[in-house]
């Protein structure tokens, strides 16, 4: 899971909290905070690094882009891209807009519904094997 800064640590929290059995990565881009009046190519640029090293660092089984700047630059690539799923926190709150609390509890619950999918996914079909041409580290 990654945000420009802290603001995802309200879904990281509750995931900790449901699924006391998971290992959850949280990373904070305090050094490029804020990514708001950021060029969208380079928040882009920051969205992918950061996905690639989640995932070739420890071996993630979701991506959980909590920055809405990042969901809204590069959600899309992200998904299309990335070896394991990726989900943001955007729609939801687009979709829910001006109730106090209630994008949260919508955001929180598109990323629980995505990680429960990915969860109760065989392993084999989670992580498929590597072909010869792409070795698994």
């Amino acid at each position: 899971m990654f945000d420009s800064g802290f603001g995802g640590l309200t879904v990281a929290r509750a995931l900790i909290d449901l699924l006391p059995d998971e290992d959850l990565v949280y990373v904070g881009d305090t050094g490029r905070y804020p990514y708001g009046p950021r060029p969208l190519e380079e928040v882009r640029g920051f969205a992918h690094q950061i996905t690639r090293y989640l995932v070739d660092e420890h071996d993630v089984k979701l991506v959980i882009v909590a920055c809405n700047t990042a969901s809204a630059a590069a959600l899309d690539e992200l998904q299309a891209e990335s070896p394991v799923p990726v989900v943001g926190v955007l729609s939801g709150m687009v979709f829910l807009g001006e109730r106090p609390g209630a994008a949260e509890f919508v955001a929180l619950g598109l990323v629980l519904a995505s990680l429960f999918a990915v969860l109760l996914q065989p392993a084999e079909k989670a992580h498929p094997p590597a072909t010869a041409s792409e070795p698994r580290p």
